[in-house]
C-alpha cells in the first residue's frame, strides 16, 4: 500500500508540470508520480547515494569537482573510436569495459554529490 502526501508547489513550477503532463498526454499527478518514481527511488537505493550522504557538504562539493584521471579519459575515448572502426582485441574490449565502469562510477558518483548537495539547499532555505 502507498502511502499519501500532500504536496505544495509554488505556480511556476506547477504550470511546468501542466506543460510537461500536456504533452505527454497524462495528468499532472501521474507525471509527478513518474517522475518520484522514475528518479527518485533508483537515487535513494543506490549503494553510492548511501555512502555519500554521510559527507559533509565540502566533502560532496569535492566529489562533484573531481573529474576523471586525464590518461584514462583519453584511453577510453581511443578504444571507443577505434571500436567503431570494428571489433577490438580481447585484451582491449577488456580494458574498455573497466574505463566504461570506471567513468560511469565517476559520473554516478558526481550526479549523487550534486543530487545531495541541491536537495540540502532545497530544505535549508524552505525549512
Amino acid at each position: 500500500m502507498g502511502q499519501t502526501i500532500t504536496l505544495e508547489l509554488g505556480e511556476e513550477a506547477y504550470q511546468s508540470l501542466e506543460r510537461v503532463a500536456s504533452a505527454a498526454h497524462a495528468d499532472v499527478r501521474a507525471v509527478l508520480l513518474n517522475m518520484v518514481e522514475g528518479m527518485v527511488y533508483p537515487l535513494a537505493s543506490s549503494s553510492v547515494f548511501s555512502e555519500m550522504a554521510l559527507l559533509s557538504d565540502s566533502e560532496l562539493r569535492d566529489a562533484a569537482r573531481k573529474s576523471f584521471p586525464r590518461a584514462q579519459l583519453r584511453a577510453f575515448d581511443r578504444l571507443r573510436r577505434e571500436q567503431e572502426d570494428g571489433p577490438l582485441a580481447p585484451e582491449e574490449q577488456q580494458r574498455l569495459d573497466t574505463l566504461r565502469s570506471a567513468y560511469q562510477e565517476a559520473e554516478v558518483r558526481k550526479a549523487c554529490a550534486l543530487a545531495i548537495l541541491h536537495l540540502r539547499r532545497q530544505l535549508d532555505t524552505k525549512g
